[in-house]
C-alpha cells in the first residue's frame, strides 16, 4: 500500500532527510546493511518495513521480551 502524498517535494524532502539520518546514525550492522541495500531508490519507508521486520524476528527481541514478561 502507497501512501498518499499531498506534496511531493515535501515527501522527496523528507525522504531525503529520513535517509541520511538512518545512514549516518545505525550502527547495526543488518540495518547498516539494509539501508545500503536501498542506496539507489532512498526508499525510507521500504527500509523501515525491513528493519521491522527484522527486529520483530530475531532472537535477541524474543529474549528481551521473555525477560519483560517475567
Amino acid at each position: 500500500m502507497n501512501p498518499i502524498t499531498h506534496d511531493d517535494d515535501l515527501d522527496s524532502a523528507q525522504q531525503k532527510f529520513l535517509f541520511k539520518a538512518m545512514k549516518d546514525n545505525f550502527l547495526h550492522n543488518n540495518a547498516k546493511s539494509i539501508v545500503k541495500k536501498h542506496t539507489a531508490d532512498k526508499d525510507t519507508r521500504r527500509i523501515w518495513k525491513e528493519l521491522c521486520d527484522f527486529y520483530d524476528s530475531s532472537i535477541a527481541t524474543a529474549m528481551c521480551a521473555d525477560v519483560l514478561m517475567t
